[in-house]
C-alpha cells in the first residue's frame, strides 16, 4: 500500500531509539563519558529512581541490566543513559521522523568520537500511538473471530512479526488510557517496538535506523483500514 507523508491528525503520544552496547569500561566510567560528550546540548542531568539500588545488586540482576540511571535533558530532547543503554526521546510534541532521525545521528555520533562502546548489541524503534476512537478494531484490518455470544469488555493483542534482521513486538489494545497534564483520556493504542538484536558497528547505524522506521511504518498502515488512514487527514504530497 501507498504509505502518507503526513498524517493532521498525528496518534504519536512516544516514541524512543534505544542502543544497547558492551563496553569494557565500569558502569560509573561509562556514564561519566558520555556525560560529556552530549553536556554541551544536554545541560540538565538528573539521576534516576534505579541510581538507589545498591551496584551489587544492579549489576547482578539482569532486570536492572538496561535500566537508565541518568537522564539528560534540554528544551526538546531526553537522553537517557545507562550501564549499558541509551535512549533518546522527544521531551513533549512528536516532531515528526526527519528531525528526530537528525538528532539520533547527531547524539550516537557524539558518542562514537568517546570510543567508550565496543560493539551496539541491539538497535530499536518504537513508537505509540493513541487515538480516542470508539469501535477501534473495526478500523482495523486486523480481524478476530470471536467464539463468544457477546463482545468483549476488552481486548489487548501482542504478536511478534520477523521482516529480515528485524523483530517486531506489536500491541494493540482497546482499552487504553493517556494522562496529558491534568487529564485522563481514554482509548485505544498501537504500540510497536522494532529491533535487531546482533552485533553492529556504528557505521550501520544510520542505515538501521532508516530501515527500522521502513518496517515499523509499514507495519502500522498495514493494520489501518483506508477508511480510518483517510480519518486520520492523510496527506501523499
Amino acid at each position: 500500500m501507498k504509505i502518507p507523508n503526513s498524517l493532521e491528525k498525528q496518534p504519536v503520544v512516544e516514541t524512543v531509539i534505544e542502543i544497547r552496547f558492551d563496553s569494557s569500561l565500569p558502569g560509573d566510567a561509562i556514564l561519566g563519558v558520555f556525560h560529556n560528550v552530549l553536556n554541551e546540548k544536554f545541560s540538565v542531568w538528573e539521576k534516576l529512581p534505579a541510581l538507589q539500588v545498591p551496584e551489587n545488586v544492579r549489576s547482578n540482576d539482569p532486570n536492572f541490566l538496561h535500566s537508565a540511571l541518568y537522564k539528560l535533558s534540554n528544551n526538546n530532547w531526553i537522553v537517557n543513559i545507562g550501564r549499558k543503554t541509551v535512549t533518546l526521546s522527544p521531551k513533549e510534541k512528536y516532531p515528526g521522523w526527519n528531525e528526530f532521525y537528525s538528532v539520533a545521528k547527531d547524539i550516537f555520533n557524539k558518542i562514537e568520537s568517546s570510543n567508550s562502546v565496543e560493539c551496539i548489541t541491539r538497535v530499536g524503534l518504537r513508537y505509540i500511538n493513541f487515538f480516542e476512537s470508539n469501535n477501534f478494531f473495526e478500523k482495523l484490518t486486523l480481524k478476530l473471530n470471536m467464539p463468544f455470544t457477546s463482545d468483549p469488555v476488552a481486548r489487548n493483542l501482542i504478536f511478534y512479526l520477523k521482516d529480515n534482521d528485524f523483530t517486531s513486538k506489536i500491541l494493540i489494545s482497546d482499552n487504553a488510557q493517556l494522562q496529558k497534564e491534568e487529564k485522563r483520556f481514554h482509548g485505544s493504542i498501537i504500540d510497536i517496538d522494532t529491533f535487531v538484536e546482533r552485533k553492529i558497528e556504528f557505521g550501520e547505524l544510520d542505515n538501521f535506523f532508516a530501515l527500522s522506521h521502513s518496517v515499523l511504518e509499514k507495519h502500522f498502515f498495514d493494520l489501518l483500514t483506508d477508511e480510518f488512514i483517510s480519518e486520520l487527514g492523510a496527506s501523499y504530497d
